[in-house]
């Protein structure tokens, strides 16, 4: 790269609960991409191309690392005898309002939010507390729409078959041992299953 090209900038910001957002600020001649994406690996990548300026030739690409956030609850979770860490994915353009949370066995370790808004997922959590596991239901409302409403139940005893139930939730289950952990997606087609419900 030629040691006279113009400087550029680049900032970042990737909040704990949220979207990632980037800010640029070069040469118009050069053309910066993003990949902005959250996983396993926490990175953001950058693509830094100009077609006009043969210094770069077919671009340069960099890695910026995230430092890892996670929530120390959940680490306390998996050190209950029972235990069910629960993540809303709400892919749909509508917020999820809570309605309802109730605890049968067991407690709390992390409660669920009380609004889950598009594309920003939220995760919860219950255990066993003495000699039974944990059970209990969540529900969620669609603002606006308050007649719509999504609940998922769970049932994760000392002893048996771990239980399940929802009426519009898509459910992704992982057991590892004493430790359970789900994923509830809400998309547009649950909430056309929940339109067709109230009308029945």
């Amino acid at each position: 790269m030629s040691e006279n090209m113009d400087p550029f900038t680049v900032s970042w910001s990737i909040p704990f609960i949220g979207k990632p957002s980037i800010k640029t600020d070069c040469p118009d001649r050069f053309i910066i991409g993003t990949e902005k994406y959250l996983n396993k690996s926490n990175e953001l990548v950058l693509s830094i191309h100009s077609p006009f300026d043969s210094d770069l030739g077919n671009g340069l690409d960099f890695v910026v690392e995230v430092p890892v956030i996670y929530e120390t609850w959940k680490l306390d979770l998996k050190k209950a005898m029972r235990s069910i860490q629960m993540r809303i994915s709400n892919i749909s353009d509508d917020i999820l309002v809570l309605k309802s949370s109730i605890i049968t066995h067991g407690i709390w370790r992390q409660e669920p939010a009380a609004e889950v808004g598009p594309n920003i997922p939220n995760d919860f959590g219950a255990e066993s507390h003495g000699l039974y596991g944990s059970s209990g239901e969540i529900s969620y409302y669609v603002k606006g729409k308050e007649d719509l409403v999504a609940y998922f139940r769970w049932n994760v005893p000392m002893f048996g078959k771990h239980e399940i139930e929802t009426n519009a939730f898509s459910v992704e289950t992982t057991v590892e041992g004493d430790h359970t952990e789900v994923i509830l997606h809400f998309s547009t087609d649950e909430l056309f299953t929940l339109q067709i419900e109230s009308k029945m």
